[in-house]
């Protein structure tokens, strides 16, 4: 257990956890791209008409990326919150859809443990809502790559290798991006439902990464707590680490403050 409110301590957390946390980028990024190329694909093989890009490649992608980082995370506080949180829980929360989680059992052959419910959980909720986002932006982008060549009066392999481009783009810095932001966001979501599970009272505490890459408002945030039911109040709107894109910071657990 880690003395939070200790800075020497909680520099250790924060090296620890991002260890932990960071070994998971690599996988979830292979994930991105392969999706990437799929989408390529698809959309080559609709030229010269442009069809719709299914959006079940970016489901099962998000799935799979919450399970694996979101697993990984569950282990790492198993030895804060204790052996009992191994027992399977039976009975899907109910706002999440019961065939879902019975996919997501048999799918990616992962137990049906308290963590399965919430990646059910996010898929139904806030997850659905990143993949609208990231699919609309990559359309916008093809169809300006489609109607610049058009405009241009180029044939189809020329406009094919426009729209090869905006994948090439979005297979470097973006699929960085997204893999990196939804592994921390299914850390700090784990641990903070693991908590919740194990009927935890301990403060909430945000810490931030503290480099040169550090958004000014996530650093003012480093240290601050909140109880344990309570969310956070960062001037950029979040209200939970991880939440942001590109958010690297992590959330721990300290002992409520005597005053």
């Amino acid at each position: 257990m880690y003395n939070l409110r200790n800075p020497k301590q909680r520099a250790r957390y924060r090296r620890a956890t991002f260890k932990r946390r960071d070994s998971n980028f690599g996988a979830a990024e292979r994930i991105i791209r392969a999706v990437f190329a799929r989408e390529r694909k698809v959309m080559l093989a609709a030229l010269p008409r442009v069809g719709k890009v299914d959006k079940a490649d970016w489901t099962k992608a998000f799935r799979k990326i919450w399970i694996l980082a979101g697993g990984d995370a569950w282990r790492y506080n198993e030895e804060t919150w204790g052996g009992a949180q191994r027992q399977v829980l039976s009975k899907p929360r109910k706002n999440v859809s019961p065939l879902l989680l019975y996919s997501l059992r048999y799918q990616f052959k992962a137990a049906p443990t308290p963590w399965l419910v919430n990646v059910a959980d996010y898929i139904d909720t806030v997850g659905g809502d990143n993949i609208t986002e990231i699919s609309a932006t990559t359309k916008d982008k093809v169809k300006n790559a489609i109607f610049a060549g058009v405009e241009r009066e180029e044939g189809i392999p020329d406009i094919a290798a426009r729209v090869s481009d905006v994948y090439d783009g979005f297979e470097g810095y973006r699929a960085t991006m997204i893999a990196r932001s939804e592994v921390v966001d299914a850390s700090n979501q784990a641990s903070l439902a693991q908590a919740k599970d194990a009927g935890s009272t301990l403060d909430l505490m945000w810490i931030a990464t503290n480099d040169d890459r550090t958004r000014e408002e996530h650093a003012e945030m480093d240290g601050v707590t909140v109880a344990y039911d309570q969310e956070f109040d960062c001037s950029d709107g979040t209200t939970m680490p991880g939440e942001a894109v590109n958010c690297r910071c992590t959330i721990g657990y300290a002992v409520p403050d005597e005053k």
